[in-house]
């Protein structure tokens, strides 16, 4: 209660600016904490990992040494029946720790003591590195209650934590659809809609709810793809970097470690996983597409577990595992053996390619042979690495556009009208653009993925299915720090370019880009007039605020190609040659049954629960859908209409009776088949007076 009340003292002391009192006792109160509580931490969020340090280079977790750590963490939150393993760490020389023995536990469940614990944990794994002891208890699942997990290693201090269980509502949808532009903050969309005119809507703008998404990783602010693809993906935070599995010790991180296959991590089940053992492999179905590698860190989300996003040979294993119905980008050096060694990879060279192949899927590697393929499942890995920018593929004859990936996914999904799906879909070079400060290339991609969403939701009304998919719309973070602030008259000399060349306030007027009705510009290097807008955070480079395709893709990162820039010269606002992530919350926009669990704020693993509500089925507390809504409203609306009618033909029947009192009603007596035209008329007015109240409370 003393350790509470301090926590509060301070948070409050932080939040109204007293700056030096909050510093002084936040210090004192996690000095405490560190010999009292090591495994919570509130100053800093639920999620956060238990006495992490902080690590000695980037992007790399290190494991606490003054504590005990358990995951899940802290108040992580499950959906009953999802499988997670349950991880011990033990420090080695933690003072009082036992760590060549297991940690004694207790579990409680929903109050009550489980004796032994959970069934999964009857048995252990003990994973020992150069400074801890990992003990894992595999496949575990929770009920419909939470539970209090204990750990007590030696007579070090007891390390608790609470796992929750999230009540799903069900939505009954028959499908779910996953959109993510990677990297793309709302100013990318702006700078879209600017492009097609406010006169136009961009599909977003048709969802029904809309709904503001915070990005933090386990142990950090700032996410990369990877962990906030696997938050969304599975519920769950993990580290940056990793994908579907808690932290350990190895010494992995963002490096290669050829030794280290980080299969051994402790996992948390992924929603694809869920869906196709619990729904059926024969009836459920995964389509993976993207325009980078589909072994890269956003796509890999979907089925990964590993520690260290750069081991693609592992991941595209892991993908093959999943047996995915569809599977379309780039990454094929990750599925034919090149990268074998390189990623640490256990026995002879496999050609994962050439198993598909064997196992029946159209194996295609073109833009022509996808448009031919025709089986029950399709495999297209069209580039090396990662697919082009659309400004400079828009005409090639091997690689597709984002639009015909999709297409060409939703028709071998639903060849047999009996199968439920997931289909995941991401626009790459949005991110992978804003990271090279290319506004050009970045807004390309995002009105491909504009185009993309109107396409598919056209298809899904073609196809009668529209009513039973839900569709989330989102980013993993945002790039750059991108943000609009005026046009630009580009024929300014390039040393008057920002002070005399930018137009703002009420100078902006629209540029000379425009996209078609097939979101397509077509003037992007003729335009005089276009788009004041460059990252918040770069490195030293040249803004012209043109096109740059004369330029290679990725320009920012050759010394040679940057050197060929023109423009006004911009200083470095940060270390390093690329634009860099940042802590800017997103959007998230739903449509289809179970739109409304988006809505208001919410932290990014709010995604994975609000799919598997959505593919949960209905059950009393299940809201009505706007579409149900609507037509009750219609229902009670033509019954007013009748209504009217009949109330009307009772005034006629009385004035033609030459009723004595003016305004009265005739009134009949009942016969054996109930009331007169007259009372049926007033009491169905009540009614539906009702009716149409209780459906607009609704």
């Amino acid at each position: 209660l003393k350790l509470q009340f301090l926590y509060l003292i301070a948070d409050t002391y932080r939040h109204t600016g007293r700056t030096m009192g909050a510093q002084k006792l936040a210090a004192l109160v996690l000095a405490v904490a560190a010999g009292t509580c090591a495994e919570r931490d509130p100053l800093r969020g639920h999620w956060k990992a238990t006495a992490t340090t902080r690590g000695t280079t980037a992007n790399k977790w290190t494991p606490a040494m003054n504590a005990v750590t358990v995951y899940p963490y802290h108040k992580a939150r499950f959906v009953e029946g999802v499988k997670f393993d349950v991880s011990i760490l033990v420090p080695k020389t933690l003072a009082g720790a036992a760590p060549t023995t297991r940690p004694s536990f207790e579990v409680t469940e929903g109050g009550v003591a489980l004796a032994g614990g959970m069934a999964c944990m009857k048995t252990w794994e003990s994973v020992e590195s150069a400074t801890h002891v990992n003990y894992i208890a595999r496949n575990c699942v929770l009920g419909a209650k939470d539970v209090v997990f204990k750990a007590t290693s030696g007579s070090a201090r007891t390390v608790e934590v609470e796992w929750k269980v999230v009540p799903l509502y069900g939505a009954g949808a028959k499908n779910v659809v996953l959109v993510v532009g990677d990297g793309m903050a709302v100013s990318m969309v702006t700078g879209a809609r600017i492009l097609r005119g406010y006169d136009k809507k961009l599909p977003l703008d048709t969802f029904a709810t809309t709904g503001v998404v915070s990005v933090p990783s386990l142990e950090s602010i700032i996410t990369d793809s990877a962990s906030s693809s696997s938050q969304m993906n599975t519920g769950h935070k993990t580290t940056v970097g990793g994908s579907g599995v808690w932290p350990d010790a190895t010494a992995d991180g963002f490096e290669v470690d050829d030794d280290d296959r980080d299969l051994d991590n402790a996992r948390f089940e992924t929603a694809s996983e869920y869906w196709k053992r619990t729904i059926g492999e024969e009836t459920f179905k995964v389509g993976v597409v993207s325009t980078a590698s589909v072994v890269d860190a956003t796509p890999a989300g979907v089925w990964g577990h590993c520690q260290n996003r750069r081991k693609g040979t592992q991941l595209a294993e892991q993908a093959m595992a999943l047996k995915p119905t569809v599977l379309l980008g780039g990454g094929k050096r990750n599925f034919n053996g090149d990268r074998w060694e390189r990623d640490g990879m256990d026995g002879e060279k496999q050609d994962f390619l050439a198993q598909a192949a064997a196992d029946g899927y159209d194996v295609v590697n073109s833009r022509a042979e996808l448009a031919a393929a025709k089986g029950e499942k399709v495999v297209g890995l069209f580039t090396e690495n990662h697919l082009d920018p659309l400004a400079d593929r828009h005409d090639s004859e091997d690689q597709p556009s984002l639009e015909e990936m999709v297409m060409k996914a939703v028709d071998t999904l639903t060849r047999d009208p009996k199968d439920r799906f997931y289909l995941h879909i991401e626009a790459a070079s949005i991110d992978k653009q804003a990271h090279a400060c290319d506004t050009v290339r970045m807004l390309a991609d995002t009105l491909e993925l504009m185009s993309t969403i109107e396409q598919m939701q056209k298809k899904f009304e073609d196809m009668g299915i529209a009513d039973e998919t839900l569709i989330v719309v989102t980013s993993d973070h945002t790039t750059g720090g991108f943000d609009i602030y005026g046009t630009v008259d580009t024929s300014v000399p390039d040393d008057k370019l920002t002070s005399e060349g930018i137009l703002t306030y009420g100078l902006a007027e629209f540029p000379d880009w425009v996209a078609g009705d097939d979101y397509r510009v077509r003037n992007w290097e003729s335009a005089r007039y276009t788009l004041a807008g460059i990252n918040g955070n770069h490195p030293a480079y040249k803004e012209d605020f043109k096109a740059k395709r004369h330029l290679k893709i990725n320009w920012l990162y050759d010394a040679e190609e940057r050197a060929k820039a023109t423009g006004a010269q911009l200083e470095s606002v940060l270390p390093g040659s690329s634009a860099v992530h940042t802590a800017s919350d997103i959007l998230v926009y739903a449509h289809g049954p179970g739109h409304e669990w988006f809505v208001g704020h919410q932290d990014q693993t709010n995604i994975f629960f609000g799919m598997m509500n959505a593919m949960a089925a209905k059950t009393a507390a299940t809201p009505a859908t706007v579409a149900e809504v609507q037509k009750a409203r219609d229902a009670a609306l033509a019954e007013v209409e009748t209504l009217k009618k009949a109330v009307a033909a009772a005034a006629a029947e009385k004035e033609k009776a030459g009723a004595a009192e003016a305004g009265k009603v005739a009134v009949v007596k009942c016969d054996q088949d109930g009331l007169s035209g007259g009372e049926k008329a007033m009491v169905g007015l009540g009614v539906t007076t009702l009716v149409l109240v209780l459906v607009l409370v609704g």
